[in-house]
């Protein structure tokens, strides 16, 4: 089902003139259309750059001027207050488009893209000066997926924390090993880090398998887990970005 959904989604964007080292901007809340999308853009040969709306407007104004994207696949309202002067806007709740993507061809589009060619762009803090883009291509994106799903050990029974926004590239690590493993992406909404206490009775729940945190959250979970216990299911952790 989510290949064919990508596939549909694929064959639009084409439509629209997307295709190797295009750049589509994508601003979705984090949803089974959200991976839909990162998939479709691949899928159409072109390169994605995601917008997180818990940026100020101002930066995510300077990442679309910046970046040239042509394309910012989205839905209504959620860009509204964004400045989106020449770029198309492919909104999925919008009629037109919706009757379009679903009126598409739901087998795989072929091939257009290249090893060599550019996968996603991700912006920098920006904390010594202004941010900037960096290219990532494909070559890398396969060649990160495949060690990490062996350095993980990923399988198909695994289910696998989606935790980072997606316009961190922890999430490129979280999603797409896991796709290639046959594993299941476990999406998250905010209100599971309320509390430690909710996160953890939402990883049992949800018989998560692999968590990849932040070392600041996994300090939070240790302190938690001095009174309680980490659910069964789970059989790896993965912890980054500093020291433990």
């Amino acid at each position: 089902q989510l290949n064919r959904r990508a596939n549909q989604l694929a064959h639009h964007l084409q439509s629209l003139g997307v295709g190797p080292e295009t750049l589509v901007a994508v601003c979705l809340e984090r949803s089974p259309e959200l991976i839909t999308a990162l998939l479709a853009i691949w899928k159409a040969g072109g390169a994605y750059l995601a917008l997180d709306r818990s940026y100020p407007k101002e930066r995510l104004c300077y990442m679309l001027e910046d970046s040239r994207a042509r394309l910012l696949v989205t839905r209504g309202g959620v860009v509204s207050d964004l400045d989106t002067t020449g770029v198309t806007l492919v909104r999925l709740d919008d009629a037109a488009h919706a009757q379009a993507i679903e009126s598409a061809s739901v087998e795989n589009p072929e091939p257009s893209s290249t090893p060599g060619n550019l996968a996603y762009v991700i912006y920098t803090s920006g904390s010594t000066g202004k941010p900037k883009g960096v290219e990532i291509t494909q070559r890398s994106l396969l060649n990160h997926n495949f060690a990490v799903a062996r350095a993980y050990g990923l399988r198909a029974e695994d289910r696998v924390l989606q935790f980072s926004p997606v316009s961190f590239d922890i999430s490129v690590e979280e999603i797409f090993p896991s796709l290639l493993s046959g594993s299941a992406v476990v999406l998250r909404d905010d209100e599971v880090l309320s509390s430690t206490a909710r996160f953890m009775e939402f990883a049992g729940r949800e018989q998560l398998t692999v968590l990849n945190l932040p070392t600041a959250y996994w300090h939070e979970l240790v302190e938690y887990l001095q009174t309680a216990l980490m659910p069964p299911s789970v059989r790896l952790v993965i912890i980054g970005g500093e020291k433990a």
